[in-house]
């Protein structure tokens, strides 16, 4: 603990305060950097050096610093943060009163001097101890009970009326046992003149359309950054009531991919907005997206078919918002009009330093420039490409093309393309190629690149034949096929490399295996032919022997493996595939595992990184 604390004064005193906030979350509670950082924000822990960087991106050096340090643990399977236990304790020490977490069950005194406050709540309402709090910063509620809605709205009328000085007012309800589907805010809270972050997450059972409705006090939140509502489908607001008064807001949070956020173009404060649906009504136009240029992250546009011409798709110039990293441009169906569609997608450029990119239902007259030529308008990184429901991608691709040089993941879903490029092996940096539902493609290219590493096909069943030597893909470490009906065979020779292979049910002309590499760790053979499974399973048979060395393997006679079958009938050895894999992450071997994301702004000549 002595080495712990000593670290900790030696900490900047921002990074300090972080760590010490990070206590009023109980021991083991999960969080992500975004919500951690957005409430470091909120609560004006952050120090922006008089305006010169983006609280965010400040945000984030503080995480790394705690990460660094091991104040923070990043668990890797689910990508969020915890505060180790011993650690934890230290930041409990340290925040002293000012900060406290109450589960269920707590026993003890509530100082009348704490500012920040994690409560449990199991089925009941908050206790007029907790309203007496004034002073109060924070207000984090967790309420497992079970008839949410009349509690709800009580425990936020209760708190809007008593506690004027909140900064952070979250509640996360976990059960929805009601036909009730909108949620009506309480009109007081205009009352919180402070709020900085204003969020009601909830859990949602069922397919119900859940609806959030905002009052009109809700536009008197002037100080506003981060109104998050995980788990609602809708925001309602007054008809006609302007919500441009919100002028510093930073962050809406919303899974819905139509959240019903009229005139969002009024908010140029905005990072995320993650979803926006061009509709053809007044505050929807995709013009709205226009000054929006400090989006960052990811950002999904919808209702492409909306837009009416070329020069309201020019509006939104997603070339200058230089900080996203993802990009879906979805249309709801193809346009007759194959010729606005083009010019649309071609209105539609991203910015240069673009990750992810993702275009839906997409049958125009042929590719964008920024696409398909090698113009500085080009995309410089971009690591993942998805095409789903789009026309073919062209008979080859382009020499010393930009947007593709760096591709490391292409998915291709739903499309009724017959071939892919000829030239596939241009993209030098490919390392997962995904086909599936594709029941046109008749064969995959002739040379696909050396630097593959994941092959992926399933729902083609009009595919018959392998690509030549596919014996010489050295890098080559996973593939899977799934209902594949005319694929007669396995490649004759697999890739000494290959480590995991899965040959999933619906691929019924198959009925012998090649010679399975040495390199072999996994095998999921999922098969209709009785005759063919029972090979693989009976001892002395040329099957059986084939994988005998296999270590993990999985071998079922039916229709495609259930994950969550495989999670009840094979769990000592999915555990050992588990331990398997982490054992991998730190031998010598695993080398060639790097990942997806490794070397993510390379330079043109391939030679380090341009930032």
């Amino acid at each position: 603990m002595e080495a712990l604390r000593w670290t900790y004064e030696h900490l900047d005193v921002p990074v300090q305060r972080c760590f010490s906030y990070c206590s009023i979350f109980p021991r083991g509670h999960h969080f992500y950097s975004d919500e951690l950082i957005n409430l470091w924000v909120a609560e004006g822990f952050i120090d922006s050096y008089g305006g010169k960087y983006e609280l965010e991106a400040v945000g984030q050096l503080y995480l790394d610093k705690l990460v660094s340090y091991s104040f923070l643990q990043k668990e890797n399977l689910r990508g969020s943060f915890t505060v180790p236990d011993l650690v934890h304790f230290l930041a409990v020490e340290v925040a002293g009163s000012e900060c406290l977490s109450i589960q269920n069950g707590w026993e003890g005194d509530l100082p009348q001097n704490v500012h920040h406050l994690f409560i449990e709540i199991d089925g009941g309402n908050i206790s007029e101890e907790i309203l007496e709090l004034t002073e109060l910063r924070t207000l984090i509620i967790n309420h497992t009970g079970q008839n949410w809605q009349n509690l709800s709205y009580e425990i936020f009328q209760n708190v809007f009326m008593n506690l004027p000085r909140l900064r952070v007012l979250i509640l996360e309800v976990e059960w929805f046992q009601s036909e009730m589907k909108i949620f009506d805010v309480p009109l007081s809270i205009n009352l919180l003149r402070h709020l900085r972050y204003f969020g009601f997450r909830v859990s949602v059972t069922g397919s119900s359309l859940w609806v959030l409705n905002l009052p009109a006090t809700f536009a008197r939140l002037y100080h506003l950054l981060v109104l998050d509502v995980t788990g609602f489908d809708k925001l309602s607001f007054p008809l006609n009531e302007d919500m441009s008064g919100l002028t510093e807001l930073r962050h809406v949070i919303i899974d819905s991919k139509d959240p019903h956020f009229p005139h969002i173009g009024r908010h140029e404060s905005l990072r995320t907005f993650k979803h926006f649906t061009v509709k053809m009504e007044a505050g929807y136009e995709l013009n709205q997206l226009k000054r929006l240029n400090k989006l960052r992250g990811e950002l999904n546009i919808y209702g492409l078919e909306n837009v009416p011409g070329n020069d309201d798709a020019l509006q939104p110039e997603l070339h200058k918002k230089e900080n996203l990293t993802s990009v879906k441009l979805s249309w709801g169906n193809p346009q007759e009009d194959q010729g606005l569609q083009s010019q649309v997608l071609e209105a539609l450029r991203p910015p240069a330093w673009l990750q992810t990119l993702q275009i839906v239902c997409y049958n125009g007259l042929a590719y964008p420039n920024w696409m398909m030529t090698n113009g500085p308008e080009a995309p410089k990184c971009l690591q993942d490409l998805k095409l789903e429901e789009c026309r073919q991608l062209g008979e080859e691709i382009p020499e010393h093309n930009r947007l593709f040089k760096y591709l490391r993941i292409l998915h291709v879903a739903n499309c009724i393309w017959e071939f892919f490029p000829a030239n596939m092996e241009r993209l030098e940096s490919l390392q997962k190629l995904k086909i599936e539902d594709c029941p046109n493609l008749q064969s995959l290219p002739t040379r696909l690149p050396q630097s593959l590493r994941i092959l992926h096909i399933s729902n083609c069943d009009r595919w018959n034949h392998w690509p030549d030597n596919m014996e010489d893909h050295m890098s080559l470490l996973e593939l899977e096929i799934a209902e594949c009906r005319n694929i007669e065979s396995l490649p004759a020779q697999l890739p000494g490399s290959l480590e995991k292979l899965n040959v999933l049910a619906g691929c019924p002309e198959i009925s012998s295996l090649p010679v399975m590499p040495h390199e072999l760790l996994e095998l999921i053979l999922s098969s209709r032919n009785q005759e063919f499974i029972t090979s693989c399973k009976t001892p002395g048979h040329q099957h059986y022997e084939n994988i005998s060395h296999v270590p993990h393997k999985i071998i079922e006679y039916g229709k495609a493996l259930n994950p969550l079958l495989l999670l009840r009938t094979n769990i000592p050895l999915l555990v050992n595939v588990f331990v398997m894999w982490a054992c991998q992450q730190i031998q010598t071997r695993t080398k060639k595992w790097k990942t997806i994301n490794e070397d993510l702004y390379p330079s043109e000549d391939g030679e380090g990184s341009v930032l």
